[in-house]
């Protein structure tokens, strides 16, 4: 009898146990959002980010197949002509490593409207100054240090704005831009120099510009 009941209280034991005596399990609350930018304004500050990364190379390329043009509008040699190219590729090759220090002390915002408007005001006075060899140098070495900020700061904008489970195809997005400026770069280049003039290889990069500043505002 004595085990019966010592049965049945073990019995009841369990019961107690098995109710609602368990402390109830609380929800894990959704984590915030990794961006504070809705889905199709990060999408948008993507594109504008991929297009800023186009002109640079853009730049390069574009000014190849009028290099027999500018030779003998400026009258230097071929050799003086090709310097012009080598001094905007040594400046777009430094020049992020200024842009990129900038950035951590003032943001990636100003710093784009600044180089961007050096870039817009180059083109601007290369499609209009006088043919001067020298300004032509000068202008090319500015308008190069304008071009060139997206190489440092694009992929960090793509990093703020995108969660780690889709950067990896954000960036290829972005990488779009520097691949495609070599490509049709001289396409482009060609068709001013042989339908209209060297001038307009600079105007059209202006207002190539220019039309992605006012649509990123």
């Amino acid at each position: 009898m004595a085990t019966k009941r010592s049965l049945e209280e073990d019995a009841k034991n369990l019961d107690s146990l098995s109710g609602n005596s368990l402390p109830a399990v609380k929800s894990q609350p959704d984590p915030p959002p990794y961006s504070a930018f809705s889905s199709s304004r990060r999408n948008f500050i993507l594109f504008i980010v991929t297009a800023a990364g186009f002109f640079g190379p853009l730049s390069g390329g574009i000014y190849l197949p009028a290099l027999p043009v500018l030779s003998r509008d400026f009258h230097v040699s071929d050799t003086l002509i090709n310097v012009t190219v080598s001094v905007f590729m040594l400046v777009f090759a430094v020049g992020p490593l200024l842009w990129a220090g900038l950035s951590d002390l003032s943001g990636r915002r100003p710093l784009y409207i600044v180089s961007f408007a050096i870039f817009i005001v180059a083109n601007i006075t290369l499609a209009t100054f006088p043919a001067k060899y020298g300004a032509l140098v000068v202008l090319r070495i500015i308008q190069a240090f304008g071009s060139c900020s997206v190489a440092s700061l694009g992929a960090g904008t793509v990093a703020d704005v995108t969660e780690p489970k889709n950067r990896a195809f954000s960036m290829s997005i972005f990488l779009l831009g520097p691949q495609l400026g070599p490509l049709l770069g001289p396409v482009f280049g060609g068709i001013f120099a042989g339908k209209t003039t060297w001038r307009w290889i600079f105007g059209f990069l202006g207002m190539l510009d220019g039309s992605s500043d006012v649509t990123r505002e």
